[in-house]
């Protein structure tokens, strides 16, 4: 490996002393941060929670590295964040959970592609990101993964077969927002606003949310979805009200 790496920064060197339109870039890492987290932010939704895990990335890198460019950056660094993000992050003994820290490590890879894209690192720093496996329900939370092939045949086989019925919308939502299964047990048929193609995921203590009013959030439904629920609320759901006299969707 040592090896391999000493030919690749050679053939590097070599290509951008005959291409230097095509170098790598440097720039300050405070602009880059701020740059991918207005990125981030725009195409999310829990801005909140979102933000907590960008200030990771930016702490370790201004605070813990003390980079003042792109070009300080090394393949070290970069894969010495999961051992800091897991042990030296928090200001606890015990180590961060497998699952949120595989979350964060995937956002993590993604600034690393955006420094790659944007020529501020080499491709090789894509290659030091590790993403933690986790073992089925080690952190109380279930791993099995979906296939985006998969899902759409399900979500085919459900608008032929069973239209509209509670198997089918909780579907439609879930692989097209990927909320919590809490989050969508919990909302009522008032959170969803037709006109507006809308779900709201409001915090009540008979429903809470993983952070309370932290993860509350507004999401945009598209395509069939609004229709199907609406299908759902005049056709398939019953008339019923909770213990809370809430009238669950």
């Amino acid at each position: 490996e040592e090896l391999v790496e000493k030919v690749a920064s050679a053939v590097v060197d070599e290509f951008e002393e005959s291409f230097p339109e095509l170098s790598r870039k440097n720039r300050p890492v405070t602009d880059v941060l701020d740059e991918f987290r207005e990125y981030k932010l725009d195409e999310v939704t829990a801005e909140k929670q979102y933000n907590r895990k960008l200030d990771y990335i930016e702490t370790y890198l201004l605070e813990e590295l003390e980079l003042e460019t792109t070009e300080d950056l090394s393949s070290e660094d970069v894969e010495r964040y999961q051992t800091w993000r897991k042990y030296e992050s928090l200001d606890r003994e015990k180590p961060l959970g497998t699952t949120t820290l595989q979350d964060d490590m995937y956002l993590f890879r993604e600034f690393i592609e955006y420094l790659i894209k944007h020529q501020l690192a080499p491709r090789r720093f894509e290659w030091s990101v590790e993403i933690p496996e986790t073992d089925g329900n080690k952190d109380g939370v279930d791993e099995k993964r979906l296939t985006p092939e998969r899902a759409k045949t399900i979500l085919e086989y459900l608008r032929k077969y069973h239209y509209a019925d509670v198997d089918h919308v909780a579907m439609e939502l879930f692989c097209q927002s990927g909320p919590r299964k809490s989050g969508v047990w919990g909302r009522d048929v008032q959170d969803f606003e037709y006109d507006d193609c809308v779900l709201n995921y409001e915090h009540r203590p008979s429903t809470p949310l993983k952070n309370d009013e932290g993860s509350e959030r507004e999401v945009d439904l598209y395509g069939e979805v609004p229709e199907i629920i609406q299908d759902y609320l005049d056709e398939r759901r019953p008339p019923v009200t909770d213990e809370h006299g809430r009238n669950p969707l």
